[in-house]
């Protein structure tokens, strides 16, 4: 989905939210102080549901990209948020973007991928829940990323993983010196 994204802003976005699992809402929210960097470590500060903040851990090559995107972003953006529209407003400058605006973009380029499942941004999030689980992530640091207040919603929604994946995960801690 990501080489199908029209512009460098859909494809970090794509990115961004496979290889965090943000909300639509938390992403739109983001501005450039939100990347916090301590020693050779980057987060993202994220606002989520009741005003909680939490550090979600980036990639340092998606951190490169953003900062890219970030000192290439229009000048006469009408708004401190990081992600900003491709296209002027009625007003002439760069509008936020929005949930709304992040679900077309996700659409259009799975819809340009050939994707014919109907994919939307939480299915991003529950792909990148599903598959941190499968590789072994802890499930209380898992919730803590995903800004969840419990394991309850991790057992829940992610009860679909197989025993072949429990198994997997046992083997690998077991093989971690």
């Amino acid at each position: 989905m990501e080489d199908a994204a029209p512009h460098e802003r859909d494809k970090i976005i794509i990115r961004l939210l496979a290889d965090t699992g943000l909300r639509a809402g938390e992403l739109c929210g983001l501005r450039a102080e939100d990347l916090f960097r301590s020693d050779r470590r980057t987060y993202l500060k994220v606002r989520g549901k009741g005003a909680q903040e939490r550090l979600v851990p980036l990639p340092p090559a998606l951190v490169r990209r953003i900062d890219r995107y970030h000192r290439a972003r229009p000048s006469d953006a009408d708004t401190d948020r990081l992600f900003v529209g491709v296209r002027r407003s009625i007003g002439g400058g760069y509008e936020a973007l929005t949930p709304s605006g992040v679900l077309q973009l996700v659409h259009g380029a799975a819809e340009r991928a050939g994707i014919s499942k109907r994919v939307h941004t939480h299915l991003l999030r529950h792909s990148f829940a599903t598959e941190a689980l499968r590789r072994g992530m802890n499930p209380v640091q898992l919730t803590r990323i995903l800004g969840h207040n419990s394991l309850r919603m991790i057992e829940r929604v992610y009860s679909h993983l197989t025993p072949d994946d429990g198994y997997d995960a046992l083997i690998a801690m077991l093989a971690r010196p």
